[in-house]
């Protein structure tokens, strides 16, 4: 069974570039522009692992986590934070909000991202 991602990302080329790599990986992407979509999209779509930017308009990737992990249909999702804030307070939100984990954008390619949905959602 195809594995369906939800990218929340307001960035369009890289919200598009990450799209086509995972649905290239063989992953089925839905995908959200703001906070408050990804919220919506999660509870309707009920992804199998959701990549979540921090900084959105609307809500953001906090307030999007803390919903999502608040709706008994949606709060086992795993959820990858993908952002361009590297503080450690941030990391450490993340982590105790319930985020599978959390990756600086600068610091992952593309491949990368691909190798840790694969991880996280135990496909070899």
């Amino acid at each position: 069974m195809t594995k369906k991602i939800l990218v929340a990302e307001d960035e369009l080329p890289l919200k598009l570039a990450l799209t086509t790599k995972l649905e290239s990986a063989g992953f089925d992407v839905v995908s959200a522009a703001n906070g408050q979509e990804a919220i919506d999209q999660a509870i309707r779509e009920l992804p199998d692992l959701i990549f979540l930017d921090v900084m959105m308009p609307i809500k953001d990737g906090f307030e999007a986590l803390e919903e999502i992990k608040a709706e008994p249909k949606t709060k086992n999702i795993p959820i990858v934070f993908l952002t361009n804030y590297g503080h450690g307070y941030m990391k450490e939100n993340a982590q105790s909000g319930g985020a599978a984990d959390y990756s600086v954008k600068t610091d992952v390619s593309l491949n990368e991202i691909v190798s840790k949905a694969k991880k996280i959602l135990a496909i070899s």
